[in-house]
């Protein structure tokens, strides 16, 4: 069993609202994401919070707590039309983070029906 050293850090992601349908599938980018990223704003899940703002059609995330790491995969459908896909991870240590990631998407669709995020661009902040 890996233990790993409790470390608090911030990671800087960029997100994209879409419209789905009842399977999942993308049905459109979501152009104003202002008040998604004004509701969203100081959401906490698992003890890690994030911080939302608009960048146009885009909304910066940031994320606050332990252990977090930018080692994950996004989620981005590989074909037009697609289910978006779970956030993975491709160390152990960033198994935390994918899984606070996929919680986010999934209150993300409870507190907005019909819309998820696509997570892309992990950066630990500087």
């Amino acid at each position: 069993m890996f233990i790993f050293p409790i470390r608090i850090m911030e990671l800087h992601l960029e997100a994209v609202v879409v419209a789905i349908d009842g399977a999942g599938h993308i049905k459109e980018r979501v152009s104003d994401v202002s008040g998604f990223a004004l509701r969203l704003d100081g959401i906490e899940i698992d003890g890690v919070s994030f911080g939302f703002s608009d960048s146009g059609d885009v909304m910066l995330v940031t994320m606050n707590g332990e252990n977090l790491s930018d080692d994950i995969t996004t989620n981005y459908p590989a074909r037009p039309h697609s289910p978006i896909m779970q956030i993975g991870f491709r160390d152990p240590a960033a198994r935390l983070t994918a899984n606070t990631l996929n919680k986010l998407m999934r209150r993300m669709n409870k507190i907005f029906p019909g819309h998820s995020l696509l997570i892309r661009d992990a950066g630990k902040a500087d």
